[in-house]
């Protein structure tokens, strides 16, 4: 695929858009990506990310956003996110309410606090083997000998989480995977690891729901809201 034309469907401003890409991509000297980089040349992240840069007309006006505004605008479900304050420290709640979601076959992620550079918290992240400031897919949750688990995805820079020493021996389970095609596989392993309920409460901050269900249609409306610029007494 040297060279051709992709299309690129993206929910902006509430309208389905659907932008016309060509192949280039922007590299580096030593010809690897100078943006989305390419796992084993899968090509769809990167596409998609031009595809956001001609909505903004450059690459480098791109800059980073949670995961709820992302799924929106590529599923164009409808998405909301819940602080874990929210649940009162209760871990009851955040199980349920997991399990709820996951029963729904939504799409779940959770998300990890911006932490100021050099602060006792970031260390202890960076300690952990988890991000600051980063999204983690949420791909299963499970009981094992009584401890409530979280399969999360989203590798980060300091390699696989502590918790991978307690809980690494777990495989991803067999229904979880069967979907997945050879690449993911090979990098399931790497990617992707066990965290306990405790923690989930402790690193990350707050859990984001997308509803997007594959054999739902929508409608969407445009109407124009007026403002009532009369005063009232």
């Amino acid at each position: 695929m040297s060279h051709g034309i992709v299309q690129i469907r993206l929910l902006i401003n509430g309208e389905w858009k659907v932008l016309k890409i060509d192949f280039h991509l922007p590299q580096k000297s030593n010809s690897f990506e100078r943006y989305a980089y390419m796992v084993k040349k899968q090509i769809w992240v990167a596409f998609i990310e031009k595809g956001f840069a001609k909505i903004r007309k450059s690459y480098e006006k791109l800059s980073g956003g949670v995961a709820g505004i992302a799924l929106q605008q590529l599923t164009g479900a409808m998405t909301f996110s819940v602080f874990m304050e929210k649940f009162n420290n209760d871990e009851n709640r955040v199980w349920e309410f997991i399990q709820e979601n996951r029963n729904s076959k939504f799409i779940l992620t959770v998300s990890t606090p911006t932490i100021e550079e050099e602060s006792e918290k970031k260390q202890l992240l960076e300690e952990y083997g988890i991000r600051d400031c980063h999204e983690y897919s949420v791909l299963d949750a499970q009981v094992y000998m009584g401890h409530r688990l979280i399969l999360l995805a989203g590798s980060g820079p300091f390699g696989k989480p502590k918790s991978v020493r307690r809980w690494g021996h777990l495989p991803s389970y067999k229904e979880i995977r069967e979907d997945w095609c050879a690449v993911d596989l090979g990098f399931s392993e790497f990617g992707t690891f066990w965290i306990d309920m405790s923690e989930l409460f402790q690193y990350f901050e707050y859990v984001t729901v997308c509803q997007y269900r594959e054999k739902w249609k929508e409608i969407r409306i445009r109407r124009n809201v007026v403002a009532n610029t009369k005063n009232t007494e």
